[in-house]
């Protein structure tokens, strides 16, 4: 979510100022924990130990993913389109399968903050994968920004809760969330990860066009 203006092709979602505390302009997506599910369920491991084993991929075998596995919300919708693996060589393997799926997860998850027009600046991260080294890990090497991790909350929840809380007591916005946030930590990309974190999404937004080419959308 951002409280950038809406884009103009109205690939992402906006609430102005006028519905809403303050404009957010958001995207969902089709699957994310999904497709870890599904990746899964495919190599016949559980979720723990898929997770576990993506921090051991061979980074030079890692495929791109894109991952539409039922079609995509924001920003492509279009039901039509269907996820691939690029790239897949013989030393691709059960971990780096499980990495390109959390690559390609958050990879989905830049596409919409770019589209968004949020900058450049910290991403907030929270629920249980603020919590998994592997997560954490993907969404670095895809973001190449800053993470706020909000370990172990339910941000939706959360938001609600800031809400309801400001409205009962006519308190500004800003402090009561800054006053309910709980914890938080931050990690950095290395400088050189930016670099290559920017390259992996030209790679994958290239993907993502013909992808929705092929199912007769507007790249």
């Amino acid at each position: 979510m951002s409280g950038a203006a809406p884009h103009p092709a109205g690939a992402v979602l906006h609430i102005p100022a006028s519905y809403a505390p303050l404009p957010v302009t958001y995207g969902p997506t089709q699957t994310s924990g999904a497709a870890l599910l599904w990746v899964a369920a495919l190599l016949g491991r559980d979720v723990p130990d898929v997770l576990a084993s993506a921090g051991t991929a061979a980074p030079e075998a890692v495929p791109l993913f894109l991952p539409y596995l039922d079609g995509e919300r924001a920003p492509l919708w279009q039901p039509a389109v269907r996820g691939r693996f690029l790239d897949v060589s013989l030393a691709t393997g059960p971990a780096e399968l499980a990495r390109a799926v959390l690559d390609g997860v958050a990879l989905a998850d830049r596409h919409v903050l770019e589209t968004a027009g949020a900058g450049r600046g910290p991403v907030h991260v929270g629920g249980v994968s603020a919590l998994d080294p592997a997560w954490v890990r993907a969404r670095l090497d895809a973001l190449g920004r800053p993470l706020v991790l909000h370990p172990g909350v339910d941000v939706a929840a959360a938001g609600a809760a800031v809400l309801a809380a400001a409205a009962a007591t006519g308190a500004e916005l800003g402090s009561v969330a800054a006053a309910m946030a709980g914890p938080t930590r931050t990690v950095e990309p290395a400088p050189a990860a930016v670099a290559a974190a920017d390259r992996r999404f030209e790679r994958y937004r290239a993907a993502a066009a013909a992808v929705l080419a092929d199912a007769g959308g507007a790249a």
